[in-house]
């Protein structure tokens, strides 16, 4: 499983600089710059020693790009530089048959996380779901993020929550779509749990529920005084919609800085 952590500045590209706002591995190949696939004969092959990687077998040409995919990467943005392009992910730009053929490999093969700000990695999650395309989010299958317990209830819920769930959501027969998440909340003092770890509130009843493809969570509460009780009774009660889930609560970690000075990120990938 790979790791792909994405930036909450994701948007921040200066669009007078370059030709698209979205990372370059994100955007299809022209039609017109790169060569078809090549033909191997046994006469050229005789010329030339050189092996070409695409006379291999489609089933080794993936397990290839996979091993090419899982080196550890650095993608970065800046305002004042163009995409970095020294990346394993620019194997995709190579030409269009490699990329037709692993272009699917960075969402189904990676833990898609996302950096916090204020806390919370609800806008970043969101920006980045609404920059790709429809057939790239149907093959994320790994999600991870972070939110604050007032996200998930009321307005704040519908501007970020819900979008995330419907921009997931997978209308069948389409294949696809994410099947496992993990989701990190964090609650205030005082906040109330008893509204938010209930079947029929808003962000599962509008949002969660959307998500058909969902197969296994796992939900971290970041507040150690939740009554046991409690989470035990919520975790049996979500089985009903998702078959493997987990509740937990753990001691809220010490607070993150902000990230307004911190204008790149870094995907990395590990097997």
């Amino acid at each position: 499983m790979t790791v792909l952590t994405i930036p909450f500045s994701i948007h921040n590209l200066p669009s007078s600089s370059y030709t698209s706002d979205k990372p370059q591995w994100l955007l299809p190949l022209s039609k017109s710059k790169h060569p078809q696939e090549p033909r191997v004969t046994s006469a050229s092959a005789s010329r030339n020693p050189t092996f070409h990687l695409l006379a291999l077998p489609a089933e080794i040409r993936l397990q290839i790009y996979g091993l090419v995919l899982a080196q550890t990467t650095c993608f970065r943005h800046s305002h004042t530089r163009p995409p970095s392009q020294g990346t394993a992910l620019s194997l995709l730009r190579v030409n269009r048959v490699i990329y037709n053929e692993a272009r699917l490999l960075p969402f189904q093969i990676s833990d898609i996380a996302f950096q916090k700000w204020y806390g919370s990695s609800i806008f970043c999650c969101t920006a980045f779901l609404k920059s790709i395309q429809d057939w790239q989010r149907r093959e994320v299958r790994t999600l991870s993020l972070t939110v604050n317990g007032r996200e998930l209830s009321g307005w704040q819920a519908r501007e970020g929550w819900l979008q995330i769930c419907n921009l997931l959501s997978v209308e069948a027969p389409v294949p696809g779509g994410v099947g496992a998440m993990t989701l990190s909340i964090n609650g205030t003092r005082g906040f109330n749990w008893d509204d938010l770890l209930q079947m029929d509130a808003t962000w599962i009843r509008e949002g969660l529920q959307k998500i058909k493809s969902l197969k296994k969570m796992v939900i971290v509460l970041s507040d150690a005084d939740v009554e046991k009780e409690l989470v035990l009774r919520f975790e049996e009660s979500l089985k009903q919609l998702v078959p493997m889930v987990e509740v937990r609560n753990e001691s809220p970690l010490p607070a993150e800085p902000l990230l307004e000075e911190r204008r790149s990120f870094t995907i990395s990938w590990n097997l």
